[in-house]
């Protein structure tokens, strides 16, 4: 039986403590509803959101990861654009030179092809020189700020290289046509025709005579001795029995008669042929397999192949993580989201136990009043 009593208040404390219980369950409920997270801290479930921290510090590993990779693809574009301009600009001089490799052309037209491919050269090593992003560029390999790019490509601190050219291989000399001598052939030609205007052989002579020269002196030597030795080969096919009859003295004193015999104008004209001949076998060597055009043209097309291969890969890791962060974003949400339609009928629903509680309480607390009738 209940026992009537004004010092204990049985209903009431029954009462009470349901209020309390929903007062308690309605605060967590707010709290998911205004945060949005079923798990907002440690004191809503300490393991969930143990893992949920975890997950969250490998998404901002992966999103600094994929900008890292956004400077990493700015290099690679950097580059590839460079080298198809590069490649663009090949095959213009492929066309030159091709026509330069043709004999039948006029000196002045080879003049003109010559300043076309001197050009078209710079233009190729100044596209090969300003292939730099951010002050990285993939066309050096001997430069402070060239050289092989080691990147990161996930939050584990995974990484991969992409290897540098040497972008040196890749140009083709502004100054080649009409080429120049190998420094050793043009120095010993030069003493060759010192000696022979010393008239001496004496190594010691002619290297102190060659310290004198300069370097216009030098060419002009050189253009000489080149001069003496045509005429000497036309010498001996105008008359070959004769010339092989000729001591070395008689041979050097008739190339040194026709020599002199000549007008600045004929000098002029063999320099001038001999460099166009020399300008005609030069490009036929180079347009040939194997030859230095093909040469720079296999480096280029390896260095496209190359940068094209990297740029997919690039562009592949960077699309894979970002589906990566979307996926973790997802499964973080399925572990601490609060599901807010589910939250917003469960609040409703306690607002009524609430105002049931408070009336229960209420009722609960008029007990004791009924005893006072007891004693009137």
């Amino acid at each position: 039986m209940p026992m009537n009593s004004i010092n204990t208040n049985a209903q009431s404390l029954i009462a009470l403590q349901s209020l309390n219980a929903t007062n308690s369950q309605i605060s967590v409920t707010q709290k998911r509803v205004s945060t949005g997270y079923r798990v907002a801290d440690a004191r809503d479930d300490g393991g969930a959101f143990a893992v949920a921290q975890a997950v969250r510090s490998d998404v901002a590993g992966v999103i600094a990861v994929g900008e890292q990779l956004g400077g990493v693809k700015g290099v690679l574009q950097t580059t590839f654009a460079s080298l198809s301009v590069v490649s663009d600009t090949m095959k213009q001089i492929r066309a030159v030179l091709t026509r330069l490799a043709d004999g039948a052309i006029s000196s002045d037209q080879r003049n003109t092809y010559e300043e076309q491919y001197k050009l078209l050269a710079k233009q190729v090593s100044d596209f090969v020189d300003d292939a730099t992003y951010n002050g990285r560029t993939l066309l050096s390999t001997g430069t402070a700020n060239g050289g092989n790019i080691t990147a990161i490509r996930n939050e584990g601190g995974g990484t991969f290289t992409i290897e540098a050219v040497d972008g040196g291989l890749l140009k083709l000399d502004p100054d080649a046509f009409p080429p120049e001598p190998a420094p050793a052939a043009f120095e010993a030609a030069i003493k060759a025709q010192l000696g022979v205007e010393l008239g001496t052989a004496d190594p010691v002579a002619i290297d102190a005579a060659f310290a004198l020269l300069t370097a216009a002196q030098k060419q002009t030597k050189f253009d000489d001795n080149k001069i003496r030795a045509e005429l000497a080969l036309e010498l001996q096919a105008a008359d070959p029995t004769g010339w092989a009859a000729k001591t070395a003295a008689q041979k050097t004193t008739a190339i040194t008669s026709a020599f002199t015999a000549l007008t600045p104008a004929q000098r002029q004209g063999r320099i001038d042929g001999r460099l166009q001949g020399e300008s005609l076998a030069q490009a036929q060597a180079w347009i040939q397999s194997g030859g230095a055009f093909d040469a720079v043209d296999r480096e280029l097309s390896s260095a496209l192949n190359k940068f094209g291969a990297s740029m997919a890969f690039v562009d592949n890791q960077i699309t894979y993580n970002s589906k990566k962060v979307d996926a973790m974003n997802e499964g973080l949400g399925a572990l601490v989201d609060a599901d807010l339609a589910k939250e917003s009928s469960a609040l409703e629903g306690l607002k009524v136990r609430q105002q049931l509680g408070v009336q229960t309480l209420g009722l609960a607390n008029q007990g004791p009043q009924v005893l006072l009738g007891l004693f009137r």
